[in-house]
């Protein structure tokens, strides 16, 4: 038994500085599991979206860093060749999810903004045993309704990504996994 990192979030404070806040459960990998922590990562304009990748994001944060430089938090774990992560506007984000929803399992989501424009990622794995509530386009007041909606049916929090527009408005998704009965 050990610390297992499951979510890692990064921000830019007030004086400029990258700052990350990481929560771990207690608990064992499974057999040929790894986990890894990358922070800070820079994203670059050649990252294989929506190619299969070895090793497997658990989760991906995205952020913007004092110059505007877009920045990756990501665990890495679950090395199965069956994970896809893409980004971009919320339409490209909707349209990925329904392509993928049969063949994947949503296990992460971020939403990222630059000027008036909300970015969307998303990280999805070939997993099983779990059903999947994913809700966005929702001002926060009309999140808090729905969470507990779900939450009613036994839904559990799997991973939220929050940001503002330049133009004021908040953007959110939030992803849900309800255990399969057995």
């Amino acid at each position: 038994m050990g610390y297992i990192p499951n979510d890692v979030a990064g921000y830019v404070d007030a004086d400029g500085n990258a700052r990350h806040v990481l929560i771990s459960r207690i608990g064992k990998l499974g057999e040929g599991e790894t986990h890894n922590l990358s922070v800070h990562w820079r994203v670059a304009n050649d990252n294989p979206f929506n190619q299969p990748s070895p090793s497997a994001m658990w989760t991906r944060q995205q952020y913007l860093g004092k110059d505007g430089t877009r920045y990756n938090d990501i665990i890495w774990r679950h090395p199965k060749k069956t994970y896809y992560y893409f980004q971009g506007d919320q339409k490209f984000y909707e349209k990925k999810l329904a392509e993928h929803a049969e063949s994947q399992k949503l296990m992460d989501v971020c939403v990222c903004a630059a000027d008036k424009k909300p970015g969307y990622s998303a990280a999805l794995q070939g997993l099983s045993g779990f059903t999947v509530t994913e809700i966005h386009g929702l001002s926060l007041e009309q999140n808090l309704v729905e969470w507990r909606k779900v939450m009613q049916k036994g839904a559990l929090p799997a991973a939220i990504g929050v940001a503002i527009t330049s133009d004021g408005k908040t953007h959110s998704a939030s992803v849900w996994h309800t255990p399969d009965k057995k």
